[in-house]
């Protein structure tokens, strides 16, 4: 679906002291950094955003539903560790977290209040 990149994102660099995993380099730009903490059954969502935003799962597992609200087309992604989604402006999208998890959220604007930053828009399904 045009409006998201969704891969795999594999350690650039592994040794007997460390691994190096790029979770964004050069393709994003953050204002805003988050640490999220979910509980497992939790449906969250049903916004969009006038700004990209990407995120990559530490631990668990999501249902994602992806919808573009101008041209009504829709994906589902099941986001797993290890695994990173962006999503472009006015790319709505719902997750229903399949497990507890943890994972890091980045966006291009900074948060100010659910009324700025969230677009509300409800995704059947």
């Amino acid at each position: 679906m045009k409006g998201l990149d969704y891969k795999e994102i594999e350690p650039a660099h592994e040794d007997e002291r460390r691994s190096l995993t790029p979770i964004f380099n050069g393709d994003f730009t953050a204002l805003q950094l988050k640490l999220l903490k979910i509980k497992e059954g939790s449906i969250l969502g049903n916004h969009y955003h006038n700004y990209s935003e990407t995120f990559y799962l530490l631990h668990g597992e999501a249902e994602y539903i992806f919808e573009n609200i101008d041209t009504k087309e829709r994906q589902e992604i099941n986001l797993k560790k290890g695994q990173r989604i962006t999503i472009e402006p006015r790319i709505a999208h719902k997750a229903k977290f399949l497990e507890d998890t943890v994972m890091i959220e980045c966006t291009q604007w900074p948060y100010i209040s659910k009324e700025v930053n969230d677009k509300e828009y409800v995704i059947n399904g």
